[in-house]
């Protein structure tokens, strides 16, 4: 028998329930207990509710964060999100996904100052994944378009790092090995000062078995295989700016001179020095002064003292009426680096002379070439105009 307020079980024959003292009805013989029995069931507590809320509710969180790790976490998902980055130009996470060693010249400082001048991606596609059959590496296969319009393609591989994410789920890594060059070689002028995005070169990475009396050979582990901006400062004071195009093709560059790459102050301060010698050198040998007179100014050298000479005596036999000249404007035409390390550049320059009482203007192309000790010192000069 049943208590049928509590619905606990109730001794046979009591007349009242033990544990709610509600009195308990009597059962006839013979009448069907199941029908007319009411079993009250116990209400759950609020607290008991809540705690069956919050477990479900997190066994539905994570479920779907379950799902949906497994979905991101598939190599062509990582490319798409790796494309994203690059497509909202978010570096930090660009160089999350590369799989490369954080040295100086493959930082992620590094990697940021290269980033900057890279083309732009507009829009992407995936339009093929392959995983090998130990499912340890992932080719993938992307279709892009550029900000100027142009359409190309690229397979992106990946490998498994053994990392887990959310304790299950695999960490794919950029397998970046093709954008990575190794041992690549810079070679420049000997005494020069070097540096790529912003890292100097320092002597250990001097490879002085190829370097050279003319000649310093650095050599870097690893670079990117992008274009890396490069700093140069001469012995001479001149200092460059230019790009270091890394292929792994060559494998190596040489740090040529070029007028382009002079800066602006550098430009100015070279055709300060051609004015100022030009004019010397001039107006000393329209004095008759000897080569002992003026050579404190210029730089010791065994040659030109018979260039200047030679210089003077066809100035005098071929413009003896030639009073007096003065130049005024320098164009650069060339410059560049000799073997001994000295600047040699070509110009052309604008002058006034004076010749018999009759004032005159012309311009002329020679080259010059300096030294460079505290100031440009001449070293040599050509094609210096002796015919007025």
């Amino acid at each position: 028998m049943y208590c049928e307020e509590c619905g606990a079980k109730a001794k046979e024959g009591a007349n009242y329930c033990e544990e709610c003292g509600a009195a308990l009805k009597k059962i006839k013989s013979g009448q069907k207990t199941k029908k007319n029995l009411k079993l009250p069931s116990k209400k759950l507590s609020k607290k008991t509710k809540i705690i069956i809320s919050v477990v479900m509710a997190l066994i539905l969180v994570i479920t779907v964060l379950l799902l949906a790790a497994n979905s991101i976490t598939k190599p062509e998902e990582v490319v798409k999100d790796y494309f994203s980055a690059l497509k909202n130009n978010n570096v930090d996470k660009i160089y999350s996904y590369l799989n490369v060693p954080d040295k100086e010249f493959t930082s992620k400082k590094v990697f940021k100052k290269l980033m900057k001048d890279e083309e732009k991606i507009i829009n992407y596609a995936v339009t093929n994944t392959t995983v090998s059959p130990d499912g340890l590496e992932a080719r993938v296969d992307v279709k892009y378009v550029t900000e100027d319009n142009k359409t190309d393609t690229v397979t992106i591989n990946l490998i498994k790092d053994g990392k887990k994410q959310m304790l299950f789920f695999p960490t794919w890594k950029m397998e970046d090995d093709t954008d990575l060059v190794s041992n690549y070689k810079i070679k420049v002028m000997k005494g020069s000062k070097v540096s790529l995005a912003g890292v100097s070169l320092t002597k250990k990475y001097l490879n002085e078995e190829e370097s050279s009396d003319e000649v310093d050979v650095y050599e870097i582990p690893l670079l990117f295989k992008k274009d890396y901006p490069a700093k140069v400062v001469y012995p001479m004071g001149v200092t460059t700016n230019m790009l270091v195009n890394v292929d792994s093709f060559f494998n190596a560059d040489t740090l040529d001179f070029s007028l382009d790459d002079l800066s602006d102050k550098d430009k100015e301060n070279i055709e300060k020095a051609i004015l100022k010698n030009i004019q010397y050198i001039y107006d000393s040998a329209l004095a008759d002064k000897s080569y002992d007179d003026i050579k404190n100014k210029l730089a010791k050298d065994e040659d030109l003292e018979e260039t200047y000479n030679d210089f003077k005596e066809n100035l005098q036999k071929r413009s003896a009426d030639l009073a007096s000249i003065k130049f005024t404007k320098v164009n650069l035409n060339r410059a560049n680096v000799t073997d001994d390390g000295a600047l040699n550049v070509s110009f052309k320059i604008n002058y006034d002379y004076e010749n018999d009482n009759d004032k005159n203007d012309d311009s002329s192309y020679a080259s010059i070439t300096f030294i460079y000790n505290d100031g440009y010192q001449v070293i040599d000069f050509n094609n210096f105009k002796t015919y007025f």
